[in-house]
Order: structure tokens, then C-alpha cells, then sequence
């Protein structure tokens, strides 16, 4: 039996590596990846488990830690595995994406930032620090949680501009499992935190919000002052 199931495992490896990920279901990709956390056990019936629980690979990357461990068979070493790949996910999308030179428009940028948010269970605020050139230079989550002008460091987001010498900042924030439509306190949050920075002498540019692979901008003229 077990000289069976390594068998298995063996042929899954070698169809990836000759027909590539696009050969496989999506429950045959989960079911390989937890081959590195789950040795010789059938990892079949848990991909499934996840893909039931959670959607589909996006809702499975997305998912909480905890959420996952839930899955029969899910342990922590396997949640750390699949949160991981999630990380690697964003970054591949980032470096797809981001522009040695310049963000030139908010569509670059905006493609650019769902990757940020690749594996995120928890709303977060992210504040990106661009230079005249539009080019990020700084760059750091500054917000986690149901955010409100009142617990808004509005006052850490223009030190970051200070400390980079640039006045130009974007903000982003994630709708986890849901749509990115700005809601109404969305928009009067971020008309506050314009008015505010402005009077610091930072730039407001936009303010995103995202969704998986969508997104929404809320300022959509902010580019107007960039230096492009």
C-alpha cells in the first residue's frame, strides 16, 4: 500500500512537470502542495475538504490560519505551507507588475497592489510613499481591522513622506470576501484624510480598495499633480 501511494505521488510530480499546472484541477494542486506537509497520507479528500469550505483556491489561500486548521487532517504545518504560497502568489503578482521607473497611471498601480493583499483573511491599510516620479519609495501597513478616522494614524502615514523627502502618498485597503465597492464611509474617510494630509503638504493621490483581483479608486484625480 505504501509503495502504491508513493507510486502516486511520483506520477503527480512527474505529469506537473511535464504538462505543467495547467493539466491539473484545482483539488489536485491542493492535494500535491500538502504533500510536503503531510507525508504518506492521502492528501486527496482534504483538497476537497478545502475547496468545499472555502470556494476555491483563492478562498483557500485567503483563509485564516485558524480557519483552515478546522479541515480534518489540516494541521499548522500545512496552514503555514498553504499561507506561504499565498505570500509567494503576492509577490509574483507584484513583480509582475511594478515599474522600475514609474507608476504612470492609477490602472499600473492598482494591478500592482492586488498583489499585496494575496492571502489576506483581516482587512488591512497599507500607505505607499511615491516620489515626484511616482515611483514607490516606502511602503508599510499602517491600519489592521475595521478602520475610522479616529484610530487612523494619519500622522504616521506623513512621517513616512517626511522621512522619504517625497509628498505624494496612495492608499489601499482590502474588502476580505467581498466586493470592492467604496462604502459611504470609505469615501468621507478618505476625503478627511486628503483635507488632512494637505494641510501637512502631502499629496493624497488615491485610495483603493481592493477585492481579490478587483478594484475601485475613490479620488480618481489625484495623478493630476504627479510629475510624470
Amino acid at each position: 500500500m505504501a509503495n502504491e501511494h508513493s507510486g502516486h505521488r511520483e506520477r503527480m510530480r512527474k505529469r506537473l512537470s511535464e504538462n505543467g499546472a495547467l493539466s491539473f484541477r484545482d483539488h489536485e494542486l491542493l492535494e500535491m502542495l500538502l504533500y510536503y506537509s503531510i507525508p504518506r497520507v492521502n492528501t486527496n479528500m482534504m483538497a476537497h475538504n478545502l475547496l468545499d469550505k472555502f470556494g476555491d483556491i483563492c478562498g483557500v489561500l485567503n483563509a485564516d490560519e485558524r480557519e483552515l486548521t478546522k479541515i480534518d487532517g489540516i494541521g499548522q504545518n500545512s496552514a503555514y505551507a498553504i499561507k506561504t504560497v499565498a505570500g509567494i502568489v503576492g509577490r509574483y503578482i507584484m513583480c509582475e507588475n511594478e515599474i522600475t521607473n514609474a507608476f504612470s497611471d492609477p490602472e499600473m498601480l492598482g494591478r500592482y497592489l492586488t498583489g499585496i493583499f494575496v492571502g489576506e483573511a483581516h482587512e488591512k491599510l497599507y500607505a505607499l510613499i511615491l516620489n515626484q516620479k511616482g515611483k514607490i519609495v516606502d511602503k508599510a501597513c499602517v491600519a489592521t481591522g475595521a478602520v475610522n478616522f479616529v484610530n487612523l494614524p494619519v500622522r504616521k502615514i506623513a512621517d513616512l513622506a517626511v522621512i522619504q523627502g517625497a509628498t505624494h502618498v496612495v492608499l489601499a485597503h482590502n474588502h476580505p470576501n467581498g466586493c470592492a465597492m467604496p462604502s459611504a464611509e470609505d469615501v468621507r474617510l478618505t476625503l478627511n484624510v486628503k483635507e488632512t494630509l494637505s494641510m501637512l503638504g502631502i499629496n493624497l493621490l488615491e485610495h483603493f480598495v481592493i477585492s481579490g483581483n478587483r478594484y475601485q479608486l475613490i479620488i480618481r484625480s489625484g495623478y493630476n499633480g504627479m510629475k510624470i
